[in-house]
Formats: structure tokens, C-alpha cells, sequence
């Protein structure tokens, strides 16, 4: 027996090895199949504001993992998921809010993986597969050492920190050797100073092909530069389709929810409401100062007041477009928009004509210009003290005329998305694939 372990104790010490080492990569590539699998309360948010809340997602300073128990993804399987012609794959990276707004609403895509830290998924389209990533674990350094070719960035250049955020993003892609083609989503600044985005791309059009870009803009040319819309704010859960109650009754004429920013013209709105005969006739919930967090009650109140009237109200705010806009004509609610222009750099006032908006592909420097260029059927005002006269004709309407007006619009804004899409896709296959 002694004899037996002397002669074999060399090759059972190799076996042993052999199997030691098969078990251990198996279970390291269980264990990597598991690698998103993080428990939820492990994951801590800070949100700022209704843009910076949803934002918050997007951005890897804004979540802290609890090191002990997990470390951090070294590497997000980008390019290895699918086999496909290289020229029709496009990639997203969504570090924005508005990116989920592309992928839900425009693009119509849904998430094959979801987790607090990481999402993907993918929708071909038009011969194109486009291949959306977004989380906080989707960093610069981890797309660095991706091999991909045609890429679009979905950007927030709204504020300071958000800015140097997303320069940091453009400036990494750019630098990529096997990147050919960059595509941009940005949310602009509110006051149409989008000086960081234009300085940047001015020395690299050879290789960023389009920028759609939110909030009216003078940049706006149709060649290189489209507007593009707010949208919702996905995470209040919005309608996707047409299944939207229409024929009850509403219990409001319109509503106003929203801040009362000091010296601005919505002052004189709730003015205006106070002073209505009628109180009854509006829901009105006005907060004088501004909450960085919503809550869920407040978030409650202002779905319920866009389901419960004929008519939302959309006064100017830092900028005259806002999500509310959209989110009401999800529910049939007809947007009533103040159209005033805020900021002297996104245009003058000489350059609007609501009376003809067929000529607006001529005019640089419009608000609403999504709006106005595909007839949305909303109603566009330039003074509050004319609510009440308004309020009075909708009073001659009938019940079946109010129906039809919810069905037109919700039909419209469908119809706009996939207008939407359309240019979209139609922008990319000429870019980045002609």
C-alpha cells in the first residue's frame, strides 16, 4: 500500500489540481451570470428635483453599493450578447432621464435585464439593432474597453454638474479607436445655452454625425442639430398606448398643480383662479416654494388631477416646455400652453407666429416648435386674464364634443410618436449608415 502511494501520489496530486481548478471556473462563471443580482437595499438614491430625481439613476455618484457585500462590475457584456452584421448595430448609452423616454415611448423597446445598478435591452428596427444600456454602473471606464462602432449618447446639459458629467461621457467616446459614428439626445439648458455641446462638436463632426436636442434652441438647423421633445417623466408611469378612459365625465374643467416661482407669470395664473366665480370648476394645487422631492401623495394628486380634467393648464417656468404638456395629452387632457419665450438667448419674441405654424421650418428660433410644426391640437395663449373668457366656451361644449377632443388628442400624440420614431431612425440610417 506504501508502494502504491509513493508510485501514485504525483498524478492523484495532478488530478486533484485538475478538479480543483474545473470547479472553480465553474463556479466563477455561475457566480458572473449572477453579477447584477443585487438586493435592492443595498442601493441608496439621492434625488434632487423632478429632473435631477430621475436623473439620479443615471449618474454613478448618485448610488452607493455596500462594499462589504458586493464589488463593484468591472465589466458590462456590451458587445458579446448578440451576433449581427456590425454596420446595423447601434449602441445606447443612457445617462439621462430622458434616455428612458427614447427607449419606452419612442423606440417602444423593453428591458430583457433590470436591476437597480444595470438595465439592457434591445429592439431591431428598420434593419437596425439598436442596443440600449443604462444605469450607474454604465461608467466611462467600463465602456472604454468596449470594442463598438456606431454609438449614441443620451446626455443631461441642463445644469454645471450635469454638464461636466456628460462633457467627461462625450469626450471618452470620442477618444474610442473603434468608435466611427456618434449620435447625441441631450437635454439642453433651460435658458438655450448649450455653449459646451457646440464647442465640443465643432472640432469633431467627422465623427459626431447628429445631436437631437431638447427645448427650443437657435442651434436648431435640421442638418446636424434637431429638436427633440421632453417627453414624460417615466418613472410616473405613464400610458404607452391608447387604453386611456375617454367617455366619463371628468369631475374638473382644468387643472394647475405646480411651484409659484416669484415675479413670473404664474403669480398672475393663480390670481386668476382665485378670482374665478366658480371655484369649483379647477383643480388647483399650488406650492409656493420648491420641494426636491416628490412624494407619493403629490405624485397622486397630479396624475389624478391630469385624468380628472378637460383642460391642463401650462404656464412658462424656467422654460416654457415642460413634461406636464405631454403627460396630459397621455390622458386626453388638452394642454393649455402659455407660449412666451423666457430667455433672449433661445430667440426673440418678433419670431413667433402661432397664426402659421407650416412656416416654422424657416424660423430658427421659435418656442414649441415640435408643436407648432405638427399641428398638436392644443391651446396656445399669451395672457392668463383671458382663462376665464376661455373657461366660458368651453362651458357651450357637449359632452360628446369633449370625448371627441380627448380621443383626437390622445390619437395625436400617439401619431406624434411614432412621427417621432420615424425621423429618429431615419436621422440614423442616414448619418451613420449612407
Amino acid at each position: 500500500m506504501s508502494c502504491f502511494k509513493r508510485k501514485h501520489l504525483p498524478a492523484l496530486f495532478i488530478l486533484l489540481i485538475t478538479l480543483y481548478s474545473i470547479i472553480y471556473m465553474l463556479s466563477y462563471s455561475l457566480l458572473e451570470d449572477f453579477y447584477w443580482s443585487y438586493k435592492s437595499q443595498d442601493v441608496k438614491y439621492s434625488y434632487n428635483g423632478d429632473q435631477n430625481r430621475s436623473d439620479a439613476f443615471f449618474d454613478k455618484e448618485s448610488v452607493e453599493v455596500n462594499s462589504s457585500k458586493y464589488s463593484h462590475p468591472t465589466n458590462i457584456p456590451l458587445t458579446s450578447k448578440f451576433i449581427v452584421p456590425e454596420k446595423s448595430v447601434v449602441d445606447i448609452w443612457g445617462k439621462a432621464a430622458i434616455g428612458l423616454y427614447l427607449w419606452e415611448h419612442i423606440l417602444e423597446g423593453q428591458f430583457e435585464e433590470h436591476s437597480t445598478v444595470y438595465s439592457f435591452g434591445q429592439v431591431e428596427s428598420s434593419d437596425i439593432l439598436f442596443r440600449f444600456h443604462t444605469g450607474p454602473a454604465l461608467t466611462t471606464s467600463v465602456v472604454s474597453k468596449e470594442e463598438v462602432t456606431n454609438v449614441i449618447l443620451v446626455l443631461n446639459g441642463r445644469e454645471p454638474v450635469k454638464i461636466a458629467f456628460s462633457a467627461e461621457w462625450l469626450s471618452v467616446t470620442l477618444s474610442m479607436s473603434t468608435v466611427k459614428n456618434i449620435g447625441l439626445v441631450v437635454l439642453g439648458n433651460e435658458q438655450c445655452d448649450n455653449t459646451w455641446l457646440i464647442s465640443l462638436i465643432a472640432s469633431h463632426t467627422d465623427l459626431v454625425k447628429f445631436v437631437f436636442i431638447v427645448y427650443d434652441s437657435p442651434e436648431v438647423d435640421h442638418q446636424l442639430v434637431y429638436q427633440w421633445p421632453l417627453g414624460v417623466a417615466t418613472y410616473r408611469l405613464f400610458p404607452h398606448s391608447s387604453h386611456v378612459e375617454v367617455d366619463s365625465k371628468r369631475l374638473f374643467r382644468c387643472n394647475f398643480v405646480g411651484t409659484i416661482y416669484k415675479n413670473s407669470s404664474r403669480e398672475l395664473l393663480l390670481q386668476v383662479l382665485e378670482n374665478l366665480e366658480d371655484k369649483s370648476l379647477c383643480f388647483v394645487k399650488p406650492r409656493h416654494e420648491w420641494l426636491a422631492k416628490e412624494s407619493e401623495q403629490s405624485m397622486r394628486d397630479y396624475v389624478e388631477s391630469l385624468q380628472q380634467s378637460d383642460l391642463t393648464l401650462n404656464p412658462v417656468g424656467f422654460n416654457p416646455e415642460c413634461y406636464r404638456i405631454y403627460e396630459a395629452m397621455s390622458y386626453g387632457s388638452v394642454p393649455v400652453i402659455e407660449d412666451r419665450l423666457v430667455s433672449s438667448t433661445c430667440g426673440s419674441q418678433s419670431d413667433l407666429d402661432v397664426a402659421q405654424p407650416q412656416s416654422n421650418d424657416s424660423l430658427t428660433h421659435r418656442t414649441f416648435r415640435l408643436l407648432k410644426r405638427y399641428k398638436a391640437p392644443v391651446i396656445f395663449v399669451s395672457d392668463w386674464r383671458g382663462l376665464p373668457a376661455l373657461l366660458e366656451k368651453e362651458k357651450r361644449l357637449t359632452a360628446a364634443d369633449i370625448v371627441r377632443r380627448r380621443k383626437v388628442i390622445i390619437k395625436w400624440y400617439l401619431r406624434f410618436k411614432q412621427k417621432m420614431k420615424h425621423l429618429f431612425i431615419s436621422v440614423v440610417e442616414k448619418k451613420f449608415f449612407n
